[in-house]
Formats: C-alpha cells, structure tokens, sequence
C-alpha cells in the first residue's frame, strides 16, 4: 500500500508541475490556485481507497489524462470542463435551447387543448377521429 500511495503522491505532483504549461497551451485564464484546488478535489475524492489494486487502477487513469492533456490530446473545451465542471455554451447552443423550449411549449399546449376536446366529445358520448 506504502507504494501505491506514493505513485498517487508523485501523480499529484506532476499534475501541479503541468499547471504552468497547461495554463500557457490551452490558454487557461483561471488562476492557478484554483487550478490546485481542483486537482486536490480529484484526489480527496479516492482518499479512503484502501485497496492497492484500485489505487494503482486511479494512478494509472490519472497519469493517462496527464499525458494527454500534455501532448494536446485534448481540446480546449476538455481540460475547460475538467476545471469549471461545466461545458462552456457558445450563443448558438443557448438560441437552440430557447427555440426548443419555446417548441414544446407551443407543442405541450396544443396538446392540452387537443386532450381537451376530446374529453369533451367522449363525455358527449361521441368519439371523434380527426
């Protein structure tokens, strides 16, 4: 267990030694505290995995993202919503919400009203097929 823990260690420490260049290649503009306090929230996360097995399995995850994120695997966008847990919507993305909002709302109460008359008619004891 003393091993892997120390792989999870060295991990932690490489990641806070790719904060510069990951700021400088994704043109990060978060300051890097906050980029520290993410990384620590990741690894509390697994703090009381006790089993060596899946404590290397998470070393060997994380050190995969790492060496991804540092050869440019990775987009933009990726290492954005890794740090801002959040996917940046772009004006398109919040038009096309608002359109379909919009939709189902005209959608929803034209269904209302077609459900409403046709429990009118059945109570009249007549069923009427459009």
């Amino acid at each position: 267990m003393m091993e892997a823990s120390a792989k999870a260690r060295g991990l932690y420490r490489d990641c806070l030694r790719a904060i510069p260049y990951i700021k400088k290649a994704y043109v990060v503009d978060i300051p890097p505290s906050r980029i520290r306090d993410k990384f620590r929230v990741e690894f509390e996360k697994h703090a009381g995995v006790d089993d060596t097995g899946v404590v290397d399995h998470l070393t060997f995850l994380g050190k995969s993202e790492l060496l991804d994120t540092i050869n440019m695997y990775k987009t933009r966008s990726h290492v954005m919503k890794f740090l801002l847990d959040e996917k940046p919507e772009t004006d398109v993305q919040i038009a096309a919400q608002d359109d379909l909002e919009l939709y189902f709302e005209h959608r929803n109460t034209a269904m209302d009203e077609d459900m409403k008359r046709f429990l009118r008619e059945t109570k009249k004891g007549g069923l009427v097929i459009p």
